[in-house]
Parts: C-alpha cells; sequence; structure tokens
C-alpha cells in the first residue's frame, strides 16, 4: 500500500471515530436531559453511535462492525467519561444535541 492510500484510510479511520464519539455525546446529552443515570445514558449514547451501522451490517448479513473492532464501544464509553466531565457546558447547552449531531454527520458523510 502506498503512502497516499495508507494516509487516506488513517484519515477515514479518524474521521469515522470522530463521528462516533459526536453521535455518543449527542446522545449520551439527551439522555442527561432526561435525567438517565450514567448506565442509561452510556446505552443511548451506543445506541445513537452505533445503532445505523449495526442495522446495515445485520441487512447485508455480516457481524456487527463493533463486534470486530470494538473500539467503537471504547470510544462511547470516552464520550460518557467527556461529558461528565464536562456537564457544566455540555449538558446545560441547548444547542448541543445539534452541535454534536451535526459534526457526526458532516464527519460520516
Amino acid at each position: 500500500m502506498s503512502g497516499i492510500q495508507e494516509s487516506v484510510t488513517e484519515f477515514i479511520t479518524w474521521c469515522d471515530y470522530l463521528g462516533t464519539f459526536a453521535f455518543a455525546i449527542s446522545g449520551i446529552r439527551l439522555a442527561a436531559a432526561r435525567r438517565f443515570d450514567w448506565f442509561g445514558a452510556y446505552v443511548v449514547g451506543v445506541v445513537t453511535a452505533i445503532g445505523g451501522g449495526t442495522v446495515r451490517d445485520v441487512l447485508l448479513n455480516i457481524p456487527p462492525f463493533w463486534m470486530v473492532q470494538p473500539s467503537y464501544l471504547f470510544i462511547s464509553l470516552l464520550a460518557l467519561i467527556f461529558t461528565i466531565s464536562f456537564r457544566k457546558y455540555v449538558v446545560r447547552l441547548n444547542n448541543t444535541v445539534f452541535l454534536f449531531d451535526t459534526i457526526g454527520i458532516g464527519l460520516f458523510t
């Protein structure tokens, strides 16, 4: 694989990870606004972050990507820790759901 192909692959991987992180924050923030506990917020964040790709993989009859590469679950856990650490700023802002959804969609696109 040439250097340019490796760079492009690495860039796409980072965009994928950052998009997962942004969508997980979006889901966790919404769960926090509904006063979920931390585990419930994590579950909502994971479903928000990897739910679409999981449905895609199930419909294609292949193993879900997060079962093959569990780093996506860890990224969602980092998003939970980030949201808990900065909840004063993240949870109380009204437009953070739209902000992180927009970032996630932009990175996945």
